[in-house]
């Protein structure tokens, strides 16, 4: 069947993919460029034209599309539309910070052929963040998948934004060295400890030191706790602000009436930020006093302003240190009136 390019896919799947099923906690860029290897595709417009009837949509690691072929060409072997963004994608990241009515926006989107980008309805072109997606992996997940599996393949929780240590090995993850890269995406592939890098560090920042690793590790535990609320749970933008003035006052950096300690926050806050900003990804961070100030003014602000989710993760670990105590906090203030 010729496709919209008049392009014949090489490969009829019919309900067939040749690699089978998922392996654990894998993205569908994954499994997509797992089938490549298998099938034998010379050219990556092949995969694409057989998974997703179309030379170049659905290849990008981080955000899909053309969803509905995908389950079509798969037979609903693989799951539906939604089990497959909700299980199989980062967009779960994000969508916590957003509304129920958005996510089935976006549902809608990466139903078909994106007529778009959805780094602005998800917020991830904010605050200086430039809203792409670094491709990572943990090398010690590449010897236990290969020696599980006989293949190494992207784990889906490794992608969200601001995790760079790996949750089961407490090791550092590394990414794909920009000479691997392919303009406008990565093409089909799968790790390789030889095309792999340590995360991109500003040389002037220098390099890993103990309280970096931990406040790293901090991060990416906000992370893919804040991921895994979705799809039921969501974080109120004027609760989370709520949250964030209320601890500002416990730490006595502010007074009830709203009154800032600015010098310490600016210190406490450069302090926090120094080490995460040695990684590109988190660069936009605060480097100085004037956006430190306006990063904590930010917190504080009504109406509540639109933030990227690294702002409020940043957030939970200058104030709280991790999540669970940000959360434990959220969640009481859900019992008592917004202020």
């Amino acid at each position: 069947m010729a496709n919209e390019f008049g392009l014949q896919a090489p490969l009829d799947l019919g309900t067939t993919l040749p690699v089978g099923n998922w392996l654990p906690d894998e993205t569908i860029f994954s499994i997509a460029s797992r089938h490549h290897i298998v099938a034998c595709n010379r050219l990556d417009s092949d995969t694409g034209l057989q998974l997703f009837n179309h030379a170049r949509a659905g290849s990008k690691h981080d955000v899909p599309s053309r969803l509905d072929v995908f389950v079509e060409r798969t037979g609903g072997k693989l799951g539906g539309v939604e089990e497959i963004v909700f299980e199989h994608t980062l967009l779960p990241f994000y969508f916590p910070l957003t509304s129920r009515r958005r996510i089935e926006d976006i549902i809608r989107a990466v139903r078909g052929t994106l007529k778009g980008s959805l780094r602005y309805p998800l917020y991830m072109r904010l605050n200086r963040f430039s809203g792409n997606h670094p491709l990572k992996a943990c090398e010690a997940c590449i010897d236990d998948d290969v020696r599980r599996y006989q293949v190494a393949y992207w784990h889906r929780i490794h992608q969200y934004p601001g995790v760079w240590v790996c949750p089961v090995h407490n090791r550092e993850l590394c990414e794909i060295a920009r000479s691997e890269r392919v303009t406008g995406s990565h093409g089909w592939l799968l790790p390789k400890k030889e095309w792999l890098v340590g995360p991109s560090i500003q040389p002037e920042l220098g390099g890993p030191t103990a309280d970096r690793f931990e406040l790293v590790r901090s991060l990416a535990s906000c992370a893919i706790s804040l991921a895994a609320l979705a799809p039921e749970s969501f974080v109120e933008k004027k609760r989370a602000a709520q949250t964030y003035r209320e601890r500002l006052i416990a730490l006595g950096l502010r007074n009830r009436s709203g009154q800032l300690q600015l010098s310490r926050c600016i210190t406490s806050i450069l302090e926090t930020a120094a080490p995460l900003r040695s990684i590109v990804e988190l660069s936009a961070l605060p480097a100085n006093d004037d956006q430190a100030r306006a990063f904590v003014t930010r917190l504080c602000w009504e109406p509540v302003q639109n933030m990227h989710a690294l702002w409020h993760l940043f957030a939970v670990v200058w104030l709280f240190r991790g999540w669970e105590s940000f959360w434990y906090s959220y969640q009481e203030s859900l019992s008592e009136p917004a202020s």
